[in-house]
């Protein structure tokens, strides 16, 4: 899973207006189109890719990118947008940042080698990033949500994490390795608030 995230720690995620407007301008969609990318798609609705299939995509809107904008009404630095020194993870942040310019949100790419990951405390705004579950999937959640020094943990703000903590203990307690049916059932009381992703999977 690879999805794009924000520094719950920075001023410009408080505005829920611009990180909706985020959200529209990361049609991963249309960067697969316009880029002529030629591995297969599958664009993310869930968090696990296999909860994906079959269900249609969100569809994105410039106009309601444009509209979100204009309610954000933004008049911080640059959003510093983090991304692996990679070729294709640049191309990615590169185009994301380009579509931004031309709704007039200025966003400047960040790229830094895998040894130099960000901290809530640097000046990064936005983060792309990859996750991979083990095999079972309850498990190595609650195992991410155990292990604060994660980048994803460290991005998200405090009040997610300790909502998530109790949820994924007692799904964690209830686990037995032969009568647990491996699915998503994490209470709906638990998410992270204060933050929004845009995530997609390939395959």
């Amino acid at each position: 899973m690879h999805f794009l995230i924000w520094n719950a720690h920075r001023p410009a995620a408080r505005s829920a207006a611009l990180r909706e407007a985020v959200v529209e301008l990361h049609d991963i969609r249309a960067f697969w189109q316009e880029t002529g990318r030629p591995e297969q798609l599958l664009t993310a609705t869930a968090f696990l890719p296999r909860r994906s299939l079959g269900r249609p995509p969100r569809e994105h809107s410039l106009a309601r990118a444009q509209a979100l904008l204009a309610r954000a009404a933004y008049a911080g630095p640059p959003l510093r947008l983090w991304v692996l020194d990679l070729p294709s993870a640049r191309q990615e942040a590169d185009w994301l940042a380009a579509r931004a310019a031309r709704l007039g949100l200025p966003m400047q790419v960040v790229p830094a080698p895998l040894d130099a990951m960000p901290d809530a405390r640097d000046d990064v705004d936005l983060a792309f990033m990859g996750e991979i579950a083990g095999s079972d999937e309850h498990l190595s959640f609650w195992s991410a949500l155990k292990q604060p020094e994660l980048l994803f943990r460290r991005l998200l703000p405090p009040p997610s994490c300790a909502a998530w903590t109790p949820c994924w203990t007692a799904t964690a307690a209830r686990r037995t390795t032969r009568r647990w049916r491996p699915s998503w059932t994490a209470p709906s009381r638990c998410c992270w608030a204060g933050t929004t992703c845009t995530s997609r999977t390939t395959a």
